[in-house]
């Protein structure tokens, strides 16, 4: 029986103020390039403002499709047993996309952080900070 090694992410989105209203969701199950190519996106974080200065969605998808959501303040605990699975990102409902982490094959667990920066003048943006850990439970 050949069995496939298993990744387990363990993910926690800070605490933020001016993001905690924000959804954003992890997604795994497609690379951030073929994402992009998808849904013909140029880069990670244009789209037009209101006048009131919230974002106007870029495009037309459903984020629940790609990815689990995460809320402010929350942690997830991931087992990724697919051995397509090369990276992770996060992504917020208007299409707004984070840096792209890549899971090397030589470790089996991640902690991951997602912060948001931005904020009052910049649009709001997610940010996944990741730290290769061996040992953890």
């Amino acid at each position: 029986m050949i069995q496939t090694a298993t990744k387990k992410l363990t993910i926690y989105r800070k605490k933020q103020f001016f993001s905690a209203l924000m959804p954003y969701w992890i997604v795994f199950s497609i690379s951030k390039e073929d994402f992009m190519k998808k849904y013909e996106l140029t880069d990670d974080r244009s789209c037009e403002i209101t006048q009131f200065g919230h974002p106007i969605p870029r495009m037309d998808f459903n984020p629940q499709e790609w990815g689990m959501p995460i809320k402010n303040g929350e942690m997830l605990k991931i087992e990724i047993t697919d051995e397509n699975v090369k990276s992770v990102f996060a992504i917020t409902m208007d299409g707004i996309l984070s840096n792209e982490i890549l899971l090397e094959p030589e470790s089996d667990h991640y902690k991951v952080l997602v912060t948001t920066d931005g904020g009052w003048t910049v649009l709001p943006y997610p940010v996944l900070i990741v730290e290769a850990d061996k040992d953890v439970l």
